[in-house]
């Protein structure tokens, strides 16, 4: 059905000029598909090189037609260890080419072609999967580079099995429906974090790599033997490795395509595959089976044990601070929730926020109107009891900008509270999680028009967003502020800077010399003193210093005034200084 090149085609003699002698006899290695640039570079390599193909599709009507295979094998290519495949399409042929598949009723099998061209591959597949098995369970290895998997329907469907019948079908484990490679093309990938040589050298090639299908290795007896490599944008595996499930049985690496295929290779061949397959590699090998256990040094050993003793060790030591890392991320939770969530799960974060703040008496009012079984209408979300005057929350997570209706909602919420309160004291605050499915970082900072801070700066409501409570719990906590020093901003109007009452606005750094580790400080506002305690607002948390070298005009003062340029030795830590960074004087209570 197919051609066996003979064994003349299969390694011409070592006397023709144009053939590089042999430099590593094994392993025996088969090409099927592989551009001639990569199968002449291997050889240049000194490696022992055979070529063959699963053939070549070919156009055709829709009508159904005979499926002509055209493609050819090593005639001894059961003897090869490692097989490289290519299965992206370079090629359609114009014309159809090749013999019909005749069964032994003389029946030939015939396909409906719904995409313009028959891709006669799977029956080449189908036929070489017995002799590819057998190399797979005896430690070959196969390196396949991926394109997604095709189904093939035929005239004869209870001879050919159409549900599993594919363009991966050289292999029993790959042409399983259980492993699915799906249409899909990109150029983002991103290497398995690693310092694994197998990861470090695909890291050298993956800048210039697409993948043109995405793999699914989701079902249960995969994903054991499934080790992934690499993803693209969305999580999605496009590279990977299929370990034994059996002692004797080799190993599957499959790639995305490679722009630079030929000296990936080449480096696999040489540098990675021997440390795994020694075995296939003898050459390789040389002098280093001294290496081995049985031959080894009591003294080497030793320290061998060590190595493995230190390694053992820092492995639990890592298992115990990822544990750690997943607890304080538990406890913590609300902390994400605030920029992350919407619903139950955003009010149960503010609620928990504002009590971590020093509010006292923070009230979930679904909660309560459940308790008391009232039938009162839904209206704000929490209600802040702390004293006068009452403060009614409304609190939204939202994907975008926050429309007027739901900035304003609140205090649609204030003359029905006084009534049914009988008290006037109430005021409202809408908290909203914005633009909440990207970075907190990457959102408005003020997503509030006009219109609406206007409303709300003579409606006795407030306005704030979710990243603003969530940094100032953040700075609450680390930097040891008190509730009184928070408490007031919570009972402003209009747009709500989270900034605490004793941090009093100075200017910004208009200057920012690195090799001096120091700053030009522009005072705006008030003055600052050698010995001031001065905080930097960066994008996430606030950082404290205190002042202790001071220049105006290159000469060292005790005070720096409205309109001087202050110059300041940095004293925090690794944040970024850039111009643009607003600076406080902290006033101590």
């Amino acid at each position: 059905m197919f051609r066996k090149k003979s064994e003349n085609n299969d390694k011409k003699q070592d006397t023709q000029p144009d053939i590089p002698p042999l430099k590593h006899p094994k392993p025996h290695i088969l090409l099927m598909d592989v551009k001639k640039e990569t199968a002449d570079y291997l050889r240049n390599q000194g490696f022992d090189i055979a070529e063959g193909s699963f053939g070549k599709p070919y156009k055709a009507s829709h009508n159904s037609q005979p499926v002509l295979v055209n493609g050819y094998i090593s005639k001894h290519h059961t003897e090869k260890e490692i097989i490289i495949i290519e299965l992206a399409l370079d090629t359609v042929l114009e014309e159809p080419k090749g013999d019909p598949v005749v069964f032994d009723d003389r029946t030939i099998l015939t396909v409906e072609s719904h995409t313009g061209f028959i891709d006669p591959r799977p029956v080449i597949m189908r036929q070489l999967q017995s002799d590819f098995s057998k190399i797979y369970q005896h430690d070959g290895v196969f390196i396949v580079f991926a394109d997604e998997k095709n189904t093939v329907t035929g005239s004869r469907k209870e001879l050919w099995r159409p549900d599993i019948f594919n363009t991966w079908s050289f292999l029993p484990e790959l042409e399983n429906p259980a492993f699915r490679a799906e249409p899909e093309r990109g150029k983002e990938i991103t290497v398995e974090a690693s310092n694994g040589v197998l990861t470090q050298l695909l890291q050298r090639y993956i800048s210039d790599a697409e993948y043109i299908c995405t793999l699914d290795t989701s079902a249960p007896w995969l994903t054991k033997r499934w080790i992934p490599l690499a993803r693209n944008k969305y999580d999605q595996a496009v590279a990977g490795v299929i370990i034994p499930a059996e002692e004797k049985e080799g190993l599957i690496f499959i790639f995305p395509k490679l722009n630079n295929q030929s000296v990936f290779l080449g480096e696999f061949l040489t540098d990675y595959l021997p440390t795994i397959v020694p075995q296939l590699f003898p050459h390789i090998e040389g002098g280093k089976w001294v290496n081995r256990h049985e031959y080894e040094l009591k003294s080497i050993l030793s320290l061998q044990n060590q190595i493995a003793q230190i390694r053992q060790d820092s492995e639990a030591r890592i298992k115990d601070l990822e544990e750690n890392i997943h607890s304080a991320r538990t406890s913590h939770q609300h902390l994400y929730d605030l920029i992350t969530e919407s619903g139950n799960a955003l009010v149960e974060a503010v609620k928990m926020s504002l009590a971590m703040l020093g509010f006292s008496n923070v009230v979930d009012m679904d909660e309560e109107l459940q308790k008391s079984g009232e039938s009162e209408p839904k209206r704000e979300d929490l209600q802040i009891r702390d004293g006068s005057p009452l403060i009614l929350v409304e609190i939204k997570g939202i994907s975008n900008t926050p429309k007027d209706s739901s900035a304003i909602q609140v205090s649609k919420y204030l003359a029905p509270r006084m009534k049914s309160l009988n008290r006037v004291d109430i005021r409202g605050l809408a908290i909203i999680n914005h633009q909440r499915h990207i970075p907190a970082l990457d959102r408005l900072q003020n997503p509030f028009n006009d219109d609406v801070r206007e409303s709300a700066l003579h409606g006795d409501y407030g306005l704030m967003t979710t990243w603003n409570l969530h940094r100032l719990l953040r700075n609450y906590q680390n930097l040891g502020w008190s509730h009184s020093q928070i408490r007031g901003m919570f009972y402003q109007n209009g747009f709500i800077e989270t900034i605490p009452k004793h941090y009093k606005y100075l200017g910004h750094i208009e200057q920012y010399w690195p090799k001096a580790n120091a700053i030009g400080v522009r005072i705006e506002a008030g003055e600052l003193r050698l010995g001031d305690a001065i905080a930097y607002d960066f994008p996430v948390e606030f950082e404290e210093q205190i002042v202790k070298s001071l220049q105006v005009d290159k000469e060292s003062v005790e005070i720096a005034i409205d309109g001087q340029l202050a110059g300041i030795l940095i004293a925090v830590g690794d944040q970024t200084i850039k111009k643009g960074i607003k600076i406080y004087r902290v006033e101590r209570d």
